[in-house]
């Protein structure tokens, strides 16, 4: 794991949810399996950076986000 979140630092992808396009159905949260990713009290997703690995490592969510809610930030 340590060397997944130092990856994730090294290469800048990190992952953010445009609150505006997210419904907050939780199939971005099913397919992460580093569990980097829960629900505010406005039922939006969230991404936790520390455990996410981001788009060039991983990316589940960003695939599965119907709504293209979820966007790289480099």
């Amino acid at each position: 794991m340590k060397h997944d979140v130092q990856r994730r630092q090294n290469t800048q992808d990190a992952l953010h949810v445009n609150a505006h396009q997210c419904v907050g159905c939780g199939t971005c949260a099913k397919v992460c399996y580093r569990k980097a990713i829960s629900f505010a009290e406005d039922d939006k997703a969230d991404i936790f950076q520390k455990r996410c690995i981001g788009m060039d490592s991983c990316g589940r969510c960003v695939d599965v986000c119907a709504n293209n809610a979820i966007e790289v930030r480099r």
